[in-house]
């Protein structure tokens, strides 16, 4: 009770959008609402980035998490394409990160961290790094046309999936 998703919202309203362009309705004033709101009481102050959940009043309930932001960040491209690029631009600089060609995504910025739940998946302690983030980075990176994160998410898939290829 009382507890709203980010990641929930923005598919919605996502979908919401694509709705209204194939049966020619207009709930834009709906999605400019929910815009001007996330702007004005989720964003985190620290890092710019999103909040995880909020209250149906619009109060955070927690602080960023990459398994939400970067799916988040993807839907955004449909309701606000310049909120979406900086949102996307932000979890790049506070979440991703590739060391030696092997990209990964961390589950929360420095500035804050949260209790990890179904959603982060297994997180390697003292590195923070999240599979369920690391997954989710790969939709936004493709999205968002970064080529060089894509391709070192996947070096790390491939390292460490061990994928067996026929053919």
């Amino acid at each position: 009770p009382n507890e709203c998703w980010t990641f929930d919202h923005c598919i919605a309203l996502a979908a919401i959008r694509l709705a209204d362009h194939l049966d020619g309705t207009d709930h834009a004033t709906l999605i400019r609402v929910w815009i001007t709101m996330a702007k004005r009481d989720l964003v985190h102050p620290e890092s710019g980035l999103l909040t995880a959940s909020f209250t149906v009043n619009g109060r955070p309930l927690d602080g960023p998490e990459g398994s939400t932001l970067w799916m988040v960040a993807h839907c955004l491209q449909l309701l606000d394409p310049d909120f979406a690029r900086d949102q996307y631009q932000r979890a790049r600089k506070e979440l991703g990160a590739t060391t030696l060609g092997f990209g990964y995504a961390h589950e929360w910025p420095q500035s804050w961290r949260g209790p990890a739940d179904i959603d982060s998946g297994p997180i390697i302690p003292g590195l923070n790094i999240s599979a369920g983030s690391s997954g989710m980075a790969f939709i936004a990176a493709c999205s968002f046309g970064d080529e060089s994160f894509v391709a070192a998410l996947a070096a790390t898939l491939d390292f460490a999936a061990f994928p067996a290829r026929k053919n």
